[in-house]
């Protein structure tokens, strides 16, 4: 797990007190975003 998911995950538990950290790419930007959903 990358520092930048960690960090993610410690925010989408913050929010959602349980959550997950997925990675996507989302054209037509060239990079990776991510993002927290609730589990």
């Amino acid at each position: 797990m990358s520092p930048a998911m960690g960090i993610c995950c410690r925010i989408a538990r913050l929010i959602h007190k349980e959550g997950s950290c997925k990675m996507t790419t989302q054209m037509p930007l060239p990079h990776l975003f991510f993002y927290c959903t609730p589990t």
